[in-house]
């Protein structure tokens, strides 16, 4: 389960959406279209939802880059022992 919400938050397609959502949000405030308080709890919305999604996507690239070290680190282990073979 916490999976698949990762997978979803670090979506493209949930970043846009978040972002298209406080867009139009916002500018059916500033046009008058909904009412004022309506538009202000979406763009909240919208600005928690935002600031999540760049989080989790920070966390996901630091255990990415984490991974990758830890790879090299074993190959280069690996690679060292076979040398002084």
């Amino acid at each position: 389960m916490k999976q698949q919400f990762i997978d979803l938050a670090t979506d493209d397609k949930t970043g846009a959406a978040a972002a298209g959502g406080t867009v139009a949000t916002s500018l059916a405030t500033v046009f008058d279209w909904i009412p004022q308080h309506i538009g202000n709890v979406g763009v909240a919305v919208g600005i928690v939802l935002s600031i999540t999604l760049i989080v989790i996507n920070i966390r996901g690239e630091i255990r990415k880059t984490k991974l990758d070290r830890l790879e090299i680190t074993q190959r280069e282990r690996r690679l060292g022992g076979e040398r002084r073979k």
